[in-house]
């Protein structure tokens, strides 16, 4: 008896491992929160629970970025 929830097509099983390979690859990249938190926390320098103009000055300079205030507004 064969399982009909089961592909017979070796090449359609073979693709669909290679498709689920390349998508828990790119899940596995995303930051988690605490990631994103923790970046936030860099940007947000007086803990204001918001990323403002000075803040994003601040950061462009400590990094040696060159941007326009009319970029950063």
């Amino acid at each position: 008896m064969v399982d009909a929830g089961i592909p017979q097509d070796t090449e359609l099983l073979r693709s669909c491992v290679r498709y689920l390979k390349i998508i828990l690859n790119k899940l596995a990249e995303r930051p988690s929160k605490i990631d994103i938190e923790k970046a936030f926390r860099l940007f947000d320098g007086g803990a204001k629970g918001e990323v403002c103009a000075a803040d994003l000055r601040r950061i462009a300079d400590q990094i040696g970025e060159q941007i326009s205030d009319e970029e950063i507004a």
